[in-house]
């Protein structure tokens, strides 16, 4: 067993980091609401081709998911319809009844329309990584 000074010893070292990564994070702007790493919307269609075809390479499919009382749902929809644009094959789907981060609540997940919406995620993502 760790004595309990050794683990707050490593707990403080480990948050010390955490801090200190984000405080560098910060400083380089990744933070900011508007840079492209925070929000795709906001990349260029460079820089989105460049995200999901590294190097000239084939695209790799986005499967993007939506809540339909989602007060983002726009954003999802554009991000679509950009990644298409820029010849990024994929998915949307939206679930109509669904309210934003519905997949984060386990609580959730035996509620027909959300183990639907998982079980349709799961399906496009194992055939995905078949392809």
């Amino acid at each position: 067993a760790v004595p309990a000074a050794a683990r707050a010893a490593g707990s403080a070292g480990v948050e010390a980091e955490e801090r200190a990564c984000g405080q560098a994070a910060a400083a380089a702007g990744l933070y900011a609401k508007t840079h492209p790493l925070t929000s795709p919307l906001f990349a260029s269609d460079e820089q989105l081709r460049a995200a999901y075809a590294p190097a000239g390479g084939a695209a790799c499919p986005v499967y993007v998911l939506a809540a339909g009382l989602d007060p983002l749902l726009d954003d999802a929809v554009d991000l679509n319809t950009r990644l298409r644009r820029v010849g990024v094959d994929g998915e949307l789907h939206i679930e109509r009844r669904m309210p934003h981060s519905f997949m984060s609540f386990p609580s959730l997940h035996h509620v027909p329309d959300v183990a639907g919406a998982l079980t349709k995620t799961e399906g496009w993502l194992e055939e995905a990584m078949a392809a």
